[in-house]
């Protein structure tokens, strides 16, 4: 095997991974599209059919550079491959080879051959400051003047935690509102918390992660599942973070988030809002979450008792009671009210902040 001394760089970027993080490169090819860099990505380059290899060999001859992404897995043997193949191109063809960290990267597995190169760390997601880094390496020159909405894609304004029913199956009317709440939240530019699991976690986290990736933006840096240390989320996306033991992980998630969001609820979701409002979040209960025969009934609950002390909450400092209780209107319309709600608190709270 060997590199061709192809001086001409059809692409900028070559980009190498294991297999098994397939979904965290192409996040990675993503964030590197936003900047308007051009990525050689083996299920767009190699047709089904073909033997990989020799393509491979030259697609990092045909490339500016090359950027090893490395996730919470060993590197399989082609991956490593690739990477020999692009330190010899990096001595022959002056191209840069550039380690880059991801979501969920464990430090103990890193490469020793690649430890003299400068690397790029996305474990706390695709942050433009680090993207830049990247593009600096892949380009050589520090990016400036880049248009506004990239960087509005790749962080969001604020954080939602969405807690509800870990049931499976859940029942078909939390189903369809997770499913919607999920899309909204993901279209309103705001980024998600959840705990990982079954349930309300699950559609949420999944509908969210449709709509995001559907932009073409980058989702490790629109959702972070928070989960006990050695656990892993029901759905395998976004940024993983793994802390303590499982109260450690409840507790980060509800501080992390700006406002807290209950539907349904079998128990847990009620001590979620409880812990929200005693650290001092917006706790947003979705009363017309309990079903019919009055199961899956922590957000009605809780709604109703934050009614009765309503001066108390921090809402009360930002919300009208009477603006509270549009929660309780049509069901066909929650998530609708919902949104517009989350919009206003945010509002105000940025205007006070600035006062």
């Amino acid at each position: 095997m060997g590199i061709h001394q192809n001086t001409v760089k059809d692409f900028d970027v070559f980009l190498s991974f294991n297999s098994v993080g397939r979904n965290d490169a192409r996040e990675l090819r993503n964030a590197l599209h936003s900047r308007g860099l051009s990525v050689w990505f083996d299920e767009e380059q190699i047709q089904p059919g073909m033997q990989w290899q020799p393509r491979i060999e030259e697609g990092i001859s045909r490339c500016g550079s090359v950027v090893v992404a490395l996730g919470d897995f060993d590197m399989g043997p082609v991956q490593r491959q690739e990477v020999e193949l692009a330190l010899i191109a990096s001595r022959r063809l002056s191209r840069p080879v550039i380690p880059c960290l991801l979501p969920g990267y464990k430090a103990p597995d890193y490469p020793t051959f690649l430890d003299t190169l400068s690397q790029v760390d996305f474990r706390s997601g695709y942050t433009s400051p680090e993207v830049d880094r990247l593009v600096w390496g892949v380009k050589g020159e520090r990016p400036t003047n880049f248009p506004e909405a990239t960087s509005d894609s790749l962080t969001p304004t604020k954080w939602l935690l969405v807690a509800g029913s870990g049931s499976d199956p859940l029942p078909s009317s939390l189903v369809s509102l997770s499913r919607e709440l999920g899309r909204e939240l993901a279209s309103s530019g705001w980024g998600l918390v959840t705990g990982g699991w079954r349930g309300i976690d699950h559609l949420i986290a999944l509908s969210f992660s449709e709509q995001i990736r559907s932009s073409n933006i980058s989702l490790s840096s629109r959702l972070i599942q928070i989960m006990p240390e050695g656990s892993r989320p029901h759905f395998p996306a976004g940024r993983l973070v793994n802390l303590g033991t499982e109260n450690d992980a409840w507790r980060h998630s509800v501080e992390r988030a700006d406002a807290i969001i209950l539907v349904g609820g079998l128990g847990g979701t009620y001590q979620t809002g409880t812990l929200g409002l005693e650290i001092g979040k917006g706790v947003f209960s979705l009363p017309n979450t309990r079903e019919a025969n009055k199961s899956h009934a922590d957000a009605f609950n809780f709604y109703y008792d934050v009614l009765k002390c309503w001066s108390a909450t921090p809402l009360a400092s930002v919300l009208r009671i009477d603006e509270y209780e549009e929660l309780a209107g049509p069901a066909s319309t929650t998530v609708s009210t919902l949104i517009d709600l989350l919009r206003s608190y945010f509002e105000r709270l940025r205007c006070d902040g600035a006062a």
